[in-house]
């Protein structure tokens, strides 16, 4: 019988491309359940998620050098630059680079972690978040702009209490 390199895959805890473009994609539709199934399906797969976010972070860099006009792609499926081609329509520039960044500190992480799959959800969550819309839309909730509510934390409030009552008490020395 024939070896795969599906098979090879499996037995070395490498994840497939496929999986790699699935998790971004999930990600660019801030899908945001999707990608904790797919982090979970492959952890309980057995695959490697420092492995994994190596992947990714290089699918990331390869979309965002095509953006700026720098085809790397050539060594992806016909099927992988069609995907690759349509997740850098979706995502700015800005964010490509904030994503590859953030995945790459995570790689580290990852092989120290207690729960290998955390810190890649915790950038799961970063990234799928809604807080975007809640900051431009307002509160769906109460009707009232999320700046305007009294019960969530004004960190520019208390910045600048805390400013002024300094100025104070350098003024009174």
């Amino acid at each position: 019988s024939r070896i795969t390199l599906e098979q090879v895959q499996q037995l070395l805890g490498i994840s497939n491309e496929k999986s790699v473009f699935d998790f971004i994609k999930t990600l660019t539709e801030k899908d945001q359940k999707k990608a904790f199934k797919i982090i979970s399906e492959l952890y309980l797969e057995g695959i490697d998620l420092e492995n994994f976010t190596v992947k990714v972070v290089e699918v990331l860099r390869k979309i965002a050098l095509f953006k700026l006009g720098e085809n790397q792609l050539f060594d992806l499926t016909h099927e992988q630059q069609e995907e690759a081609k349509k997740i850098a329509e979706v995502l700015e520039l800005d964010l490509l680079f904030k994503m590859i960044e953030k995945f790459a500190l995570a790689i580290p992480k990852i092989k120290a972690a207690v729960l290998p799959q955390l810190p890649l959800e915790m950038l799961v969550y970063e990234f799928t978040s809604r807080e975007d819309i809640l900051k431009s839309q307002g509160d769906a909730l109460s009707g009232m702009p999320v700046e305007e509510r009294s019960d969530l934390p004004q960190p520019r409030a208390r910045q600048t209490e805390a400013t002024n009552r300094l100025a104070r008490a350098a003024e009174s020395e």
